[in-house]
């Protein structure tokens, strides 16, 4: 099984372009495709825009704060993308929202691939359920509607 999971669609948000660049380096080598956003004002606006399957924060990030960053992304694109936040110091300061934290920078590149192969396998298994999902409430509104329309004896 490939450690880093299905391809997708990464945004990299880290107040160090270098270190920015280096995880996106990491993330592409897997076969992602990534997108490094610059901290800023319109942060949210720029990830939302991309579209990510997986969005990697930096705690450290200060104006705007990663919990910020996290709320504004789950406003505008609810449950997706899935939400990795790095640390360096306390992982409780993570944003409940993130679906996991990971120990950073050093960052240990397996780790990283790990987690991230770990948290798009999830979210890929959950839009297969959820299509499911979609596909059998369709199919029971037919029936409802075709046995409404044969009358009681139908």
């Amino acid at each position: 099984m490939n450690p880093a999971g299905p391809a997708g669609r990464i945004a990299v948000i880290h107040e160090d372009s270098k270190r920015a660049e280096a995880l996106a380096h990491v993330l592409r080598t897997a076969g992602h495709r990534v997108d490094v956003v610059v901290p800023g004002r319109k942060i949210v606006q720029q990830v939302v825009d991309g579209t990510p399957d997986l969005l990697v924060a930096s705690l450290t990030l200060i104006d705007p704060s990663p919990s910020s960053i996290v709320r504004g992304v789950r406003q505008a694109l609810g449950a997706d993308p899935r939400i990795l936040v790095l640390y360096n110091f306390d992982p409780h300061d993570a944003p409940p929202e993130a679906d996991d934290v990971l120990k950073g920078e050093p960052l240990e590149a397996a780790e990283l691939l790990i987690r991230v192969g770990r948290l798009l396998r999830d979210q890929a298994e959950r839009r297969v359920l959820q299509k499911k999902t979609s596909e059998l409430l369709g199919l029971y509104k037919m029936s409802w509607a075709f046995s409404l329309a044969g009358g009681a004896d139908a």
